[in-house]
């Protein structure tokens, strides 16, 4: 493949991946609609304690836990109904990360969910919050839920992906399992090291600092990367790709509000003209 087809490649990648996280997204939630099935959190609780093999422990088995150990967290960037709303919207290059234990929000979120439903179960002998009529309703009201306080903080953080970063309870399941993906991103140190623009940091949508993994000889190892391939698309050098490796995701170097000043201010000062 030329370099010209590469680029045109590219191009088009990144073009096409809302616009398909859209279609998929939508598409598997409307497979849960005519199937009857809750395939959010609660209808995993719910689906764990009866007993309930199917549905949303499918979906999790699947989705969750063992796609991540071979595509990382693909869901996130392909096919998740909540991001292919929210990632609609125009907030697609995030100021800055509030610091990773604004993270801690999804283990409260995951928390309050489990404890919402075994108080449901225990207390008041509620079944039905797997297959069924209620477990539609569960399904529509939490994703309503869920894209009502994905806009407004979106809106609050102009960051379409603030709800992945701070709220989803998901990620504390795809966080364990997507340190050991096959695939990640990887790249040439030196072509990265002599990069001038570093691309790549702004277009980031999970606000992971790119440069300093494979600067280090290392993969991404973030477990914050959804495989949206964003990074890949636009490096000048063409010093990223996805490969394919065995590793263990270490620490998420995280775009924080000290870490985006300074590195605006070190691209300011390499566009200031040279004094005769």
């Amino acid at each position: 493949m030329t370099h010209e087809q590469t680029e045109n490649l590219k191009r088009i990648l990144l073009k096409i991946r809302r616009p398909t996280l859209l279609v998929v997204g939508l598409g598997l939630f409307d497979v849960s609609l005519l199937l009857a099935r809750n395939s959010m959190l609660e209808g995993l609780w719910f689906a764990l304690l009866g007993g309930v093999l199917i549905g949303p422990v499918m979906h999790y088995l699947l989705g969750k836990v063992l796609i991540p150990l071979g595509f990382g967290r693909v869901w996130c960037g392909w096919a998740c109904w909540t991001a292919a709303i929210l990632d609609q919207l125009p907030y697609r290059q995030s100021p800055n990360h509030l610091g990773p234990r604004w993270g801690n929000g999804r283990y409260v979120v995951f928390g309050v969910s489990l404890l919402l439903v075994l108080g449901l179960w225990f207390g008041l002998g509620y079944r039905a919050g797997v297959l069924g009529h209620d477990a539609v309703y569960w399904f529509v009201l939490s994703n309503l839920l869920y894209w009502s306080v994905g806009v407004a903080l979106a809106v609050l953080l102009k960051d379409n992906r603030a709800f992945c970063k701070y709220v989803c309870p998901n990620p504390t399941i795809f966080k364990q399992t997507a340190r050991f993906s096959l695939l990640k991103v990887a790249g040439d140190a030196q072509a990265c090291q002599e990069c001038v623009s570093q691309a790549c940091i702004p277009m980031c949508p999970m606000d992971i600092r790119i440069p300093e993994y494979i600067k280090a000889g290392q993969r991404v190892l973030s477990t914050e990367c959804i495989q949206c391939q964003a990074c890949v698309c636009v490096c000048p050098p063409n010093a990223l790709r996805l490969s394919a490796g065995f590793d263990v995701g270490g620490p998420d170097f995280l775009q924080e509000q000290a870490f985006v000043e300074e590195w605006r201010s070190r691209l300011r000062s390499r566009k200031k003209p040279v004094k005769p």
